[in-house]
C-alpha cells in the first residue's frame, strides 16, 4: 500500500501535473456575493449593467466586483457587431435564475475535482469546501534530490498531499443543511530517504490515507467549515500504524479579513495576505500490539489547539515579471496533548516561486520543525527542490 501510494503520488507530481489545464474558478466570497446580488433586483441589474459595459460599481459591490472584473481581465472585448455570449458569472446567475434554493448549483467546480498540494494549509479556501484555490497562489507538493559527494550521500525526498473531492455549493437553505459540502479522499506522502548507512536515524516514511467530508454553513458576517478527516497513518521509519480522527473548524469572517484575502496597496504595499486560523482537535490510536505513538509515548493521543496559516502573495494589480511569481505560506500550530498535559508546536514555512505562467511547477524552499504533525516525531529540516501543483 505504502509503495503504491508513494509511487502514485510521485508520478502525478512528474506527469499529471504537466497535463493540467488552468482554470479560473469563485472562491466562497464571490459565489457568497452573486447569491447576495440574486436576491436583490436592484443589485442584479447593477451587476449585469457592470458585467456587460465595464460601468463604475456603486460603494455596495465596488470591491467585490473589481476583484471580479480583475479575474476576468481575459476574456474577449465586447461584439460591437452584434449580441456577444454572456460571461461566465452571467450565466451562472441566469442558469439558478428560475430554480427553487435547494436545486441551485454556484460552484464553478461542482462535481469531482483533483488537486495536488503541499499540505492542507496550502490548498485556500478554507481546505477546499468550495474549490482548491488557484495553482499559481499554492506551493505545492515537493520532489527534491541531493548527492553528496564527500559523505557519500544521496538524499531524495517526496513531499506533498494529493485529494479527489466532490464539490458542490447551493443557495440559501434552511439548517441544518449546509449550504456548501465537500466529500472525498486523500492520500499525504512524506519520505526523506538517505543512501549512507550513518545517515539511516534521519529517514522519515510516513503515508497517511483515509476520507472526509467538509460542511459550509453561512453567516451574518461569512461562513463556518467543519471538516472531519478519518484515516490511518503508517510511519514504516518506526514500524507503527496509527488510526486518526480529526475535527477542524474554520470560521470565516469577511469584516475581519479572517480566512479572506486583504489587499495592502492602501499601505503602500503591493502585497495580499490571507489569515487562516482554525481550531483542531486530533486523535491518535496506536493499533499495533505493543506500539505507541510520538505525541506522548501512549498508545493514544488527543490533542486540542489553533492551527494558524498566513500567505503571503504579490498584488497582480501592482506587480508583474518574476515578482508575481512568489508566494510565501507560514504555518503554526500549537496543541495541548490531554494525556501527558504538555504544549505541542509545529512550524512550517515555504517559498515557492512558479516557472511557469499557469503555476502548476516551481522551484520551493521549506523549513520545518517541531513535532510532525502527522506522526508526533521531533524534526528540523530545510528541503529545496522542484514543486508540482494541479
Amino acid at each position: 500500500m505504502h509503495s503504491a501510494s508513494r509511487a502514485t503520488l510521485t508520478v502525478i507530481f512528474l506527469v499529471g501535473v504537466s497535463s493540467a489545464v488552468p482554470a479560473q474558478t469563485l472562491t466562497p466570497e464571490q459565489v457568497r456575493l452573486l447569491s447576495e446580488i440574486k436576491s436583490n433586483p436592484q443589485l442584479t441589474q447593477q451587476a449585469d449593467a457592470i458585467l456587460h459595459q465595464g460601468s463604475a460599481a456603486p460603494d455596495p459591490l465596488k470591491r467585490s466586483t473589481l476583484k471580479i472584473k480583475a479575474k476576468q481581465a481575459s476574456a474577449p472585448p465586447p461584439d460591437t457587431a452584434g449580441s456577444k455570449q454572456p460571461d461566465a458569472i452571467t450565466q451562472l446567475i441566469r442558469s439558478n435564475e428560475h430554480k427553487p434554493p435547494s436545486e441551485r448549483q454556484y460552484s464553478p467546480c461542482a462535481g469531482f475535482v483533483f488537486f495536488l498540494r503541499q499540505d492542507w494549509k496550502d490548498v485556500g479556501n478554507a481546505a477546499g469546501a468550495a474549490c482548491p484555490g488557484p495553482a499559481a497562489n499554492a506551493q505545492g507538493a515537493q520532489i527534491s534530490f541531493a548527492n553528496d559527494l564527500a559523505a557519500k550521500n544521496r538524499v531524495v525526498t517526496i513531499n506533498g498531499t494529493a485529494a479527489v473531492l466532490y464539490n458542490s455549493i447551493t443557495g440559501d437553505v434552511p439548517f441544518p443543511m449546509p449550504y456548501a459540502i465537500s466529500v472525498g479522499a486523500y492520500t499525504t506522502v512524506d519520505d526523506v530517504s538517505n543512501s549512507a548507512a550513518a545517515q539511516l536515524k534521519s529517514n522519515v516514511d510516513t503515508l497517511a490515507y483515509g476520507g472526509l467530508m467538509n460542511l459550509g454553513y453561512t453567516n451574518p458576517v461569512g461562513a463556518n467549515y467543519f471538516m472531519l478527516r478519518g484515516g490511518t497513518v503508517e510511519d514504516h521509519t518506526k514500524n507503527t500504524t496509527s488510526a486518526s480522527g480529526i475535527l477542524d473548524w474554520s470560521p470565516v469572517v469577511y469584516p475581519l479579513y479572517v480566512h479572506y484575502p486583504f489587499h495592502w496597496a492602501s499601505y503602500g504595499l503591493p502585497v495580499i495576505t490571507r489569515f487562516d486560523p482554525d481550531l483542531v482537535g486530533r486523535f491518535d490510536n496506536a493499533t499495533g500490539n505493543k506500539q505507541v505513538v510520538a505525541f506522548n509515548n501512549m498508545k493514544d493521543s488527543l490533542r486540542i489547539g489553533p492551527e494558524m496559516a498566513l500567505t503571503i502573495l504579490p498584488d497582480p494589480g501592482y506587480v508583474s515579471g518574476a515578482l508575481s511569481r512568489f508566494s510565501i505560506l507560514l504555518g503554526y500550530d500549537v496543541w495541548y496533548e490531554t494525556y501527558s498535559k504538555k504544549d505541542l508546536t509545529w512550524f512550517t514555512s515555504s517559498v515557492n516561486y512558479n516557472i511557469d505562467e499557469a503555476g502548476n511547477f516551481g522551484l520551493k524552499g521549506t523549513y520545518n520543525t517541531g513535532r510532525d504533525v502527522n506522526t508526533g516525531t521531533w524534526k528540523n529540516i530545510y528541503t529545496i527542490g522542484l514543486s508540482g501543483k494541479i
